[in-house]
């Protein structure tokens, strides 16, 4: 730990890490995580590689050349699953470097299963490592009603009854070719998908409240089976990482039995 901080709170951060954060696990981070419609979104993805003295050591995930955003010092939230629940801790920013051979060796399955889920939607990835001291005690999410499954699986989207700004804008889109249009559908693929909904990244913005008939590609294993889905849209918020892009959230209001069984 620094020479120059208070020990009282690197032993207490020890404590912590070591019965509730350590272990194959990723977590998202950022101090401006929201909270809408019950779906919790955090700002990076960071996945453990150690802890040591109280400090918690994290591979951090960033859109290429983007840089982070959160110097030392800074505060943060981190969010992470635990038996089915989310559970948020506070943490403060201590250093920021390059990644090392030894620190990549490190990383979990999970973060690395998340990580092929990013690049598939945002493109090629950068690393960082992120060191922080834990303030506090991790303290479950309540309005969490869904855990999430970190899967990129394809959706086919179209927009039901648009009134005549939205059919405008769906004519845009097309001619445009932001977004892969097929046969009446417009294509995307999932970051991550619930029993409530899913999040995806598009390059269009999608107004809030949009009502949308859906096909879901499911893949279990190598069988692949097809969810027809009525869904609304609860947020599409800009991307941090890249401007360019949207967070499209999407609450389920009707799914098959194949979608349920997935999930």
């Amino acid at each position: 730990m620094p020479a120059d901080k208070d020990t009282s709170e690197y032993k207490k951060s020890s404590e912590i890490i070591e019965r509730e954060l350590s272990g194959n696990r990723f977590f998202e981070l950022g101090n401006r995580t929201t909270e809408k419609n019950n779906i919790f979104m955090g700002e990076y993805t960071g996945g453990f590689i150690s802890a040591d003295d109280g400090v918690l050591t994290l591979g951090v995930a960033l859109k290429k050349n983007a840089k982070f955003m959160y110097k030392p010092k800074t505060v943060i939230n981190l969010a992470f699953n635990e038996d089915f629940k989310l559970y948020l801790v506070e943490a403060k920013v201590l250093n920021t470097r390059g990644p090392n051979a030894e620190d990549m060796g490190k990383l979990g399955e999970l973060f690395r299963n998340r990580l092929k889920s990013l690049e598939k939607v945002i493109g090629p990835l950068a690393f960082i490592i992120v060191e922080v001291c834990v303030l506090g005690k991790p303290v479950q999410h309540q309005r969490r009603r869904y855990p999430r499954s970190n899967v990129s699986w394809n959706v086919y989207f179209k927009i039901m009854q648009p009134d005549a700004e939205l059919s405008a804008k769906q004519e845009e889109w097309i001619e445009s070719g932001l977004i892969e249009y097929d046969r009446g559908f417009f294509k995307t693929k999932t970051v991550d998908v619930s029993a409530g909904g899913f999040k995806s990244i598009v390059k269009v913005e999608v107004p809030q409240g949009t009502q949308l008939e859906s096909i879901m590609e499911i893949m279990m294993g190598e069988v692949k089976a097809i969810s027809k889905i009525i869904s609304r849209v609860v947020g599409c918020e800009p991307n941090l990482e890249n401007p360019d892009l949207y967070n499209m959230r999407v609450q389920f209001l009707s799914v098959s039995d194949a979608l349920k069984a997935a999930l």
